[in-house]
C-alpha cells in the first residue's frame, strides 16, 4: 500500500510511504520512497532498515527529509534526517518516549513534535517488578509539545502540566502555535478539549474556546 504523500516546496519531488507484507515477520514494513517529478525518472527507495520508517516530512527548502523510525535499536520512534540525494539517515532525537506528529519550523532550524511524559522512578520500579496492575483507562501519560534544534539536537519542552496536547499547527510565519488541549490523551475525552494559541517558544498561552464542545 502507498500512503502519506508529501510534496516538496518547489513541487519537484514527491516522498511517500510504501508498505509491503513481510510474511515471515508476520507484519507490514514501511519504507520511504521518492519520485522526481521534474525528470520523470522511476521512483527510488530512500530507506531500507528492517524496522521500517514512516511520516516523511520535507524541510522548508526541500533538501532534507525528516522521518520517524525505531532503527538503531531504539525502543521508540525517534526523529531522523535524510538528505534528498540519499545516503544514511542521521538520528536527531533521543527522547525517552515515542516521538510523533513532527512539524518543521518555517525557517528550517527546528522540528516540533509530541511525546508522552516519561515514567517516574517509582513507576519504573513497579513496572520492572511487574507490580503494575492499574484500573482501566488510568495508565495513560500526559502528552506534551517539544522543540528540537536541527543544528545540535538540543530539545526543550514547550508545554507541561496536567493536560495533553491533542494536535497543533504552526502559523505560516512561525511565530505562533495553534493547538488543542485535552484533560488527557484518551480518545473518549477528546470532546472535552479546548483550542489554545501560544507563542512559538511556549509563552503567552491563552484559551480561545471554553465550551467543552469537540473542536479540532
Amino acid at each position: 500500500s502507498i500512503s502519506d504523500p508529501q510534496l516538496s516546496s518547489d513541487g519537484n519531488y514527491l516522498a511517500y510511504v510504501f508498505a509491503e507484507s513481510d510474511w515471515e515477520a508476520n507484519r507490514q514494513i514501511s519504507h520511504i520512497w521518492m519520485k522526481d517529478l521534474s525528470s520523470g525518472e522511476e521512483s527510488r527507495q530512500l530507506t531500507f532498515s528492517p524496522e521500517g520508517e514512516s511520516n516523511p516530512l520535507w524541510s522548508p527548502d526541500g533538501k532534507t527529509l525528516a522521518f520517524l523510525s525505531r532503527r538503531h535499536g531504539n525502543k521508540h520512534n525517534q526523529l531522523f534526517l535524510l538528505n534528498r540525494a540519499g545516503g544514511e539517515g542521521r538520528q536527531l532525537s533521543d527522547h525517552p518516549t515515542a516521538v510523533s506528529n513532527p512539524q518543521w519550523s518555517p525557517d528550517g532550524q527546528y522540528l516540533y513534535y509530541l511525546a508522552s511524559d516519561e515514567l517516574t522512578p517509582e513507576e519504573k520500579k513497579r513496572q520492572e517488578a511487574k507490580d503494575d496492575v492499574y484500573a482501566f483507562d488510568e495508565d495513560y501519560r500526559q502528552r506534551h509539545l517539544w522543540r528540537i534544534s536541527i543544528a545540535d539536537g538540543s530539545r526543550i519542552a514547550l508545554t507541561s502540566g496536567d493536560f495533553s496536547m491533542l494536535s497543533y499547527q504552526l502559523s505560516d510565519d512561525g511565530r505562533h502555535i495553534l493547538h488543542q488541549r485535552g484533560p488527557n490523551p484518551l480518545y473518549d475525552d477528546a470532546p472535552k478539549g479546548e483550542i489554545w494559541i501560544m507563542d512559538a517558544d511556549g509563552n503567552n498561552a491563552r484559551a480561545l474556546t471554553a465550551n467543552t464542545i469537540a473542536e479540532g
